[in-house]
Order: C-alpha cells, then sequence, then structure tokens
C-alpha cells in the first residue's frame, strides 16, 4: 500500500504546526478565562505570544495563572503522533517561565506537566508509541547530569515516567462498556 492510500483507510492526517499552536493557544487562553477569570483575556493572549509588553497582571493573578495551569488536564482523544499534547506541554512551560521569570528547573517542570497534567488517546499503536517517545525525548533534553562515559548506570539519564496510562492505544469513537470491567 502507499503511504496516502494507509494514511486514508486509518484516517490519519497530518495538522500542520501553525493550526496545532492556534488549537494549543485558543485552548489555554480558554481555560484561564474560565479559571481565572475573563477579565484578564488580553493579558493571557500577551503571554502566550511573547509580546514584549509589560504585563499587567499582579502577583496574586500571577499565581492564580499558574495554579490554573498547574491542574490543567489536557486531553486529545485523538492525537497521533502527539503535536497537540506536545504543543501543549511546550506553551504551558513557556507561560510558567515567563511568569516566573525564567527561574524554574526545567526539567522537574517538565516531568511534573507530563505526570499531571497531558493525556492522549489514538486507535493506532504506533502512533501512541511516536508520542511517548517526543515526550521521552522532550524530556532528556532538559536533563543536566547526563555521562556519556557511564553505560552502567543507564548514562546518569532519569528513567521514563509511567506513560503507559496517560497515551493509551484505543478507539475513541465508540462507547466502551466499563460494567464488565
Amino acid at each position: 500500500e502507499t503511504q496516502t492510500t494507509a494514511r486514508k483507510q486509518t484516517g490519519s492526517f497530518y495538522t500542520p504546526r501553525d493550526i496545532v499552536q492556534y488549537m494549543v493557544d485558543e485552548s489555554l487562553v480558554a481555560h484561564l478565562k474560565r479559571i481565572v477569570g475573563e477579565e484578564l483575556e488580553v493579558e493571557y493572549r500577551k503571554l502566550i505570544s511573547y509580546v514584549d509588553e509589560e504585563d499587567l497582571l499582579t502577583d496574586a493573578q500571577k499565581q492564580q495563572v499558574m495554579e490554573a495551569i498547574y491542574h490543567c488536564k489536557i486531553l486529545d482523544p485523538a492525537c497521533g503522533s502527539g503535536a497537540f499534547p506536545m504543543g501543549c506541554l511546550l506553551r504551558i512551560i513557556d507561560i510558567i517561565e515567563i511568569l516566573n521569570n525564567n527561574a524554574i528547573d526545567r526539567y522537574q517542570l517538565k516531568l511534573d506537566i507530563i505526570e499531571n497534567c497531558v493525556y492522549g488517546v489514538d486507535i493506532q499503536p504506533i502512533a501512541m508509541l511516536i508520542c511517548k517517545l517526543r515526550f521521552f525525548i522532550s524530556l532528556i533534553c532538559e536533563q543536566k547530569n547526563i555521562n556519556f562515559n557511564s553505560p552502567e548506570t543507564n548514562f546518569g539519564i532519569n528513567t521514563l515516567p509511567n506513560l503507559e496510562t496517560k497515551f493509551v492505544a484505543a478507539n475513541t469513537l465508540i462507547s466502551a462498556d466499563i460494567r464488565n470491567f
């Protein structure tokens, strides 16, 4: 089969990066409007657009925004290889860095967001493997103490968090019969 035929049969479609980024930004703005308040929408949009203007958020409002982001749950029911969840992870990191004046441990923050906020489902098991790999690579890129001369200690690389319940291969278009579990 050709790639085109295989993609049509499985319903797999590539979403352009700018469309993914628009969905990420609008989702985060909608979440912040609902949790923190609609009156600060202009400030939320400044945060996600990297505008170099002075933000007008008070310390209490910044704390509310960070709490809302730390406690959000992001689910992509047809995530493919994870473009939307990965986009959300990266945008959340950016927002928190801005609010903390870059005074954060990126590795720990990414780990916390991956473990507590981001979820994905796709019908294709290979897509879920790719998604998990993307999150692992994103996380390992932030690790500082890698020792390339120490294979016996896994080169000092921390183990991947358990993503088996975070990114699942399943069909989200049919209802699950949970009575039999």
